[in-house]
């Protein structure tokens, strides 16, 4: 889990529960990417901020987040280490540690995502280059797939394997898809308010919407799955 502040600003919670159960969040995830100083000093100050309009049910919450703030801060260092040194093994998390922003895409490992917009179709697409900079497959149009295929090629799985081909036969039903989508909703432009088949326009615009959102909802689970998955070993 990425908290940079240059690419998105920190959250303004709204209640303590709220501030509470992120931080709860972020305690969980911390090991992976470690908890960034200028996160904790945003913490610092939505506790600050909180103490002045807590009720007697949320004091023992920002005191704990208070406390585990310091703590954050005072042993981040040597359990970080510990925990690279104990998940050395683990291939999901050595994936994570390698995980870096670029301004035309994603380091990961070895393996690269370039993200690149295509201003025909009004959406990011996505290529894999594997660790000799050579091109694996190009122009994904999610960015789940394209980190998926690369976590699974990362950990000795090919193209000939059931995961990636799954993968695969996801995305050319959600280009499909999206292609006829894209078409249809331009279409519907062209439609004269007083044509008789607006109704059957719009009916197949939605209807295509609607698919499209049911194979988004497979991956995106999928995605989580393994995202989830990784976090909890």
């Amino acid at each position: 889990m990425n908290i940079n502040a240059k690419d998105k600003p920190f959250p303004q919670y709204s209640s303590v529960n709220e501030a509470y159960e992120h931080f709860r969040l972020i305690r969980i995830l911390f090991k992976y990417d470690g908890v960034p100083q200028d996160y904790l000093e945003h913490m610092a100050t939505q506790v600050e901020k909180f103490k002045k309009k807590i009720d007697k049910v949320s004091v023992k919450k920002v005191t704990e987040m208070k406390n585990l703030l310091s703590g954050f801060e005072k042993t981040f260092n040597k359990s970080f280490k510990k925990i690279v040194e104990n998940s050395s093994e683990n291939e999901g998390f050595s994936l994570a540690l390698q995980t870096k922003k670029k301004n035309d895409g994603v380091v990961i490992g070895e393996y690269f995502i370039r993200i690149r917009d295509n201003k025909d179709i009004n959406k990011k697409l996505y290529t894999i280059f594997g660790p000799h900079r050579e091109e694996i497959i190009r122009d994904l149009h999610l960015y789940e797939i394209a980190y998926m295929l690369v976590y699974y090629l990362y950990s000795g799985l090919d193209f000939e394997s059931e995961e990636v081909d799954t993968l695969l036969n996801l995305h050319s039903e959600y280009k499909k898809i999206a292609n006829n989508y894209n078409h249809q909703k331009a279409k519907l432009s062209t439609v004269d308010v007083d044509d008789p088949n607006l109704n059957y326009h719009k009916k197949m615009v939605s209807g295509l919407k609607n698919s499209l959102n049911q194979v988004y909802s497979q991956v995106n689970s999928k995605y989580s799955r393994l995202i989830n998955q990784e976090k909890t070993k």
